[in-house]
């Protein structure tokens, strides 16, 4: 039995801002255990303890962003330093067949946070 290999080019993610993530330094992305990865339809996000990275690769005709225009979003969810509150889950949630998607953000101290993709706090 031979071995299917199917690759679809989905675009390019580098950019300056994944330096705020680490990004540069050999093994970046395998030595970071804080470093939050989801994938969606035309976009990933990755996610630190601090920061979050929006990153578009491609347009989309169903209400998403034009990535010429906002290809990278970075959102810094106001976090409580006193305690040293960190992200711990991003998720994205779709609604209305991908019309609708947002960033869900789930915070050390139990707080849900959910961010449009131009990185608007929608909800707390």
């Amino acid at each position: 039995m031979s071995r299917c290999l199917h690759t679809t080019d989905l675009g390019c993610i580098a950019c300056d801002a994944l330096t705020d993530l680490g990004a540069g330094k050999e093994g970046w992305l395998v030595d970071n255990l804080d470093l939050l990865i989801f994938l969606d339809t035309h976009s990933v996000a990755l996610a630190n303890r601090s920061l979050i990275l929006i990153l578009h690769w491609s347009s989309s005709n169903n209400g998403g962003p034009d990535p010429d225009k906002n290809r990278v979003v970075k959102i810094r969810p106001d976090l409580f330093p006193i305690e040293s509150e960190y992200i711990s889950s991003v998720e994205w949630l779709v609604f209305d067949d991908k019309v609708n998607r947002v960033l869900a953000v789930e915070t050390s101290h139990g707080y849900l946070l959910i961010y449009s993709l131009h990185g608007n706090l929608i909800h707390k």
